[in-house]
């Protein structure tokens, strides 16, 4: 016979577990046990602590194709939150819940390390960032200065050379979180266009701080090509930037005609109203009206 053991009026099995005497068998299902919500919760508080059973323990990698989505077309969806704004539809995402990434965080909590003796390009190092340390990629060194990415969010900064050090081969090994990604079918405003500044601003109060699912319509150049949903608000913010005239359809794109065929009603409604870049008229095809 299958129950529930009380010990002290208190599930004895969510004892064990958040004390880190038990594990949670594959096989305990959620639907067997109307309390395995809350022993969940329990058994991640117990690894995250590392107790007992725990001690050690690490979590899972999810690999640098789990999180962008592979190298091919396959359409894709992931729960997602915006980590840096580079421009208007051009950004980087974490998934939502990546162990790795509370993981990582922990790990670098009070460290203190040491100045790396050789910096090349493309190497992994550990740089500060507002006061804290980060994981980061070295993209150019010159005149004792070191242009770097932080691989976890995708902001980048300029730090001297000797600010940067080493970091322990477990932290290196693992992929970054961050993805780059772009809004797919869509020709934004660079940053220094007329509507740049406009685009990003509007960009970011469409993405900033929400829980957005990405639709992922494959990679280019290693870059993400994502339609992104709001669901709380049921708004596609690539079909919002071309509402406002703040975007233009990427006709080019003919791998995703079913995308663009999806688009091309919102360019007009933006087109219709004479917003943004369809203001004076039609620009034309030429990326430099953009």
């Amino acid at each position: 016979m299958l129950g529930n053991l009380f010990l002290q009026r208190k599930l004895y099995a969510l004892t064990m577990v958040e004390t880190g005497y038990a594990k949670v068998p594959e096989q305990f299902t959620r639907g067997r046990n109307q309390n395995i919500e809350v022993i969940m919760k329990a058994e991640e508080a117990a690894q995250a602590a590392r107790l007992r059973v725990w001690e050690g323990w690490t979590p899972p990698v999810i690999s640098a194709a789990a999180v962008d989505g592979g190298d091919d077309d396959e359409q894709e969806f992931i729960e997602v939150e915006v980590s840096e704004i580079v421009s208007a539809g051009h950004f980087f995402i974490s998934r939502k819940g990546n162990a790795n990434l509370a993981w990582i965080a922990e790990q670098l909590a009070g460290v203190e390390p040491t100045p790396a003796e050789e910096n090349k390009r493309n190497a992994i190092r550990l740089a500060k960032w507002q006061g804290d340390w980060y994981r980061c990629k070295v993209e150019k060194i010159a005149k004792g200065l070191a242009n770097v990415l932080f691989i976890d969010y995708g902001n980048r900064d300029q730090v001297p050379v000797e600010g940067l050090c080493d970091i322990s081969p477990a932290l290196a090994e693992l992929p970054a979180t961050a993805s780059e990604c772009v809004l797919a079918c869509l020709k934004c405003p660079e940053p220094d266009a007329d509507l740049g500044e406009e685009a990003a601003f509007a960009f970011r109060d469409l993405v900033w701080q929400r829980s957005l699912v990405a639709e992922v319509h494959g990679k280019q150049h290693g870059v993400m090509q994502v339609l992104l949903l709001d669901p709380a608000t049921e708004v596609t913010v690539n079909a919002a930037l071309l509402k406002q005239g703040l975007a233009r359809v990427d006709t080019k794109a003919r791998k995703m005609g079913p995308l663009i065929k999806q688009l091309l009603p919102e360019e007009k409604i933006g087109k219709e109203s004479r917003m943004g870049v369809w203001m004076y008229g039609d620009p034309g095809d030429s990326d430099d009206e953009l």
